[in-house]
């Protein structure tokens, strides 16, 4: 197992439980409210027992400090598996969204796959973005990942620099000074927005940490649990 420090918030799911529960339990304390299709699966988790299965559905949270990053440092990392063709899905579907998912206002932090209009990424990849203006991609997995296996992604700002990882490996590197302040305000969705289009995957072992960049180099993907101290 990975052990968390006691400084830095963060939001970690483990996604155990019984087979086709819709009980999500944040490691924090902090409820999340599922809607839609979206529930715990045994079959073929990544780590432990069960995984996340979302099938155009969400959980969400009110509005929280932990998940506004400001412009310091932060990790996004998950474990993903796919085949939904965002190509043809009319709009980027959200993996992890704050406000809308649609037409939100500067800092709003959106995780999303690419589709067949994106002026920058791969489609069918996955991008880490500020979806306002031209300048709103942050990050960015430029290897198409829906094929059906596990993935391991990770998103990364240190020191004003913002890296993306595909199971463990660096793909970029690109500076940011994006503001992502708006979890306060709007909450926080995994799966999908409560606009736009959703993500149909299912998620392991989703890690959302303020005030740390676990990596900056490529690394080795953790197959076990992240410890909570």
């Amino acid at each position: 197992s990975r052990g968390l420090g006691d400084v830095y918030k963060r939001q970690l799911f483990h996604f155990e439980g019984a087979n086709g529960s819709t009980t999500f339990t944040d490691e924090s304390g902090k409820v999340w409210t599922p809607s839609g299709s979206c529930q715990i699966s045994t079959t073929d988790p990544k780590v432990g027992a069960a995984c996340g299965l979302f099938s155009g559905g969400r959980i969400s949270t009110p509005g929280t400090d932990t998940l506004a990053f400001g412009t310091g440092d932060f990790t996004i990392a998950f474990w993903f598996k796919t085949s939904q063709n965002s190509a043809s899905a009319g709009a980027p579907p959200r993996v992890i969204a704050q406000g809308s998912g649609a037409n939100n206002l500067a800092g709003t932090l959106q995780v999303w796959r690419n589709d067949a209009n994106a002026i920058y990424g791969t489609v069918n990849g996955i991008t880490l973005a500020d979806p306002v203006g031209m300048n709103n991609y942050i990050s960015d997995v430029d290897v198409a990942i829906n094929d059906g296996l596990w993935h391991h992604i990770q998103f990364c700002r240190q020191s004003g620099v913002a890296y993306a990882f595909l199971d463990g490996a660096l793909r970029t590197t690109r500076s940011s000074t994006h503001n992502l302040s708006r979890a306060v305000s709007d909450g926080v969705s995994v799966g999908g927005g409560p606009s736009g289009v959703a993500a149909v995957a299912s998620i392991d072992e989703l890690l959302m940490l303020k005030g740390v960049a676990l990596n900056t180099t490529s690394f080795t993907p953790p197959t076990a649990p992240y410890t909570w101290p």
